[in-house]
């Protein structure tokens, strides 16, 4: 291999690629972030490392631990002034997130564009978590209110020890959060014309969907699958599916995009084939590219384009990058680039322990499916990718959802192709239909439900 260079290698990829992941890596282990004064170090080594080629592999390092952490400190400064923590705050914006429904609470994230405190404008931060806890109006996605509230600052954001509360809203740019206070300012809605946008036009098919399955006991789960959005499910039905090892097919958005991408990616492949004329237009392996990624990002919006759906498509871009462009690139460069770009475009991620259970995920499952042959049956050759992506996962999501059940081995090879082959098709099929034809998607949704039935009395 040489000496070590630029061109130096682990495993067939670049060495510097690797020590700018290590260095985004290293300052999320950190109790504290380190001063950014330090990072002015970073210029003269980034140009003596193109005289010094040993060099190079210390100012990667360098240039993804200061990226970071720079990041980092940006968010720490947009928190909320600990001076305004617990005042009564007249904010104007506009509601970010499908509206959470609980029987004592409304929860959402919701946009400032404009604050006052004792009649000043003062600057918070962009985004915040409310609660509305008492009689409260119509609330939709996509609206835009003025109302008095108390916010407080999340704390111990930066605590590594289990799950975090405030450091998975830290991962999700939330810098405050509190709740409306409706008896000191009575809220004004300032859109009667509803404007259209992404969260609007989710929230009302989220209400569609609500009221055109209200009756199915499996309401939360198909909801989940089509929109990300598991609010509806229920308790027992939680606790069955952690106790099964199957929660993961719907509390990860992330591999249901990866399982978008790899069924529409065989299935443009199989078609695309049979067709001598589209083949003279456009090449197999680059049509498939092209209507997996299309898809992805449909799927992708469909769930609100979240921040773990958002990495998720970025991993599906990068895998999809070589085919698409007819650029030979190995599995294990596309895997380092991809993780590279997610890194790049949200740095807080490995903050969260989801974006490691996703990245592998959808990594895992993209790899899966790119060795075998394509003269298969498309059926076959997408359920034994399946099966081979499942067995793969398995101890990464024993580890991530706290438990290995016996059974879940065996019950994830079956429900695995069950849920990505059958169900979660149909379900976007009925979802995309209900603005259409309500009854048509009720009939799909209905013939779903008799689907799932005997399998839930299975698990």
């Amino acid at each position: 291999m040489g000496g070590i260079g630029p061109h130096r290698t682990v495993t067939g990829v670049p060495a510097y690629l690797v020590m700018f992941v290590l260095g985004v890596c290293t300052v999320h282990l950190l109790s504290d972030l380190p001063h950014l004064l330090f990072a002015v170090a970073l210029l003269p080594l980034l140009i003596a490392s193109f005289y010094l080629s040993i060099l190079r592999l210390v100012a990667a390092f360098l240039l993804g631990f200061f990226y970071v952490a720079g990041w980092a400190q940006l968010s720490l400064w947009q928190q909320l002034p600990v001076a305004l923590e617990g005042e009564d705050i007249l904010i104007t914006g506009k509601i970010l997130t499908i509206v959470q429904e609980q029987p004592l609470r409304a929860q959402f994230d919701f946009s400032v564009e404009h604050a006052q405190y004792n009649g000043e404008s003062i600057k918070l931060p962009k985004r915040v978590r409310l609660s509305w806890y008492q009689q409260r109006p119509e609330l939709n996605g996509g609206d835009r209110w003025q109302w008095m509230v108390r916010l407080k600052r999340p704390h111990g954001m930066l605590n590594h020890g289990g799950f975090d509360f405030e450091r998975h809203l830290f991962a999700q740019g939330i810098r405050a959060r509190g709740y409306v206070r409706p008896k000191q300012f009575k809220p004004i809605k300032l859109n009667e014309k509803t404007r259209i946008s992404l969260v609007s036009l989710r929230q009302t098919l989220f209400n569609h969907l609500n009221q055109n399955i209200a009756e199915s006991p499996v309401k939360g789960i198909l909801v989940a699958l089509a929109m990300g959005e598991r609010q509806l499910i229920e308790p027992p039905q939680w606790q069955l599916l952690n106790r099964s090892g199957t929660s993961h097919l719907v509390a990860i958005s992330g591999l249901h995009i990866g399982v978008i991408a790899t069924l529409f990616y065989f299935l443009t492949q199989s078609i695309w084939r049979r067709s001598g004329r589209a083949m003279h237009l456009l090449a197999t392996p680059q049509a498939a590219a092209l209507v997996a990624i299309l898809a992805s990002l449909g799927y992708a919006l469909l769930a609100g384009f979240s921040v773990p759906t958002q990495r998720a498509f970025i991993m599906v871009l990068a895998f999809m990058w070589a085919p698409l462009f007819k650029h030979s690139m190995a599995v294990s460069h596309r895997f380092l680039l991809a993780l590279i770009f997610v890194l790049l475009w949200d740095p807080l991620a490995p903050l969260m322990a989801g974006f490691w259970l996703s990245f592998f995920a959808v990594g895992w499952l993209l790899f899966s499916f790119q060795n075998y042959l394509i003269g298969r049956p498309i059926g076959w050759q997408f359920i034994k990718v399946q099966w081979v992506a499942t067995l793969g996962l398995l101890p990464l999501l024993s580890f991530m959802f706290q438990g290995f059940s016996i059974v879940s081995p065996l019950v994830n090879i079956i429900a695995v192709p069950f849920v990505s082959v059958l169900i979660l098709p149909l379900v976007l099929l009925a979802t995309l239909l209900t603005p259409v034809s309500d009854a048509l998607a009720k009939m799909i949704f209905d013939g779903i439900e008799i689907l799932l039935e005997p399998a839930w009395q299975l698990l």
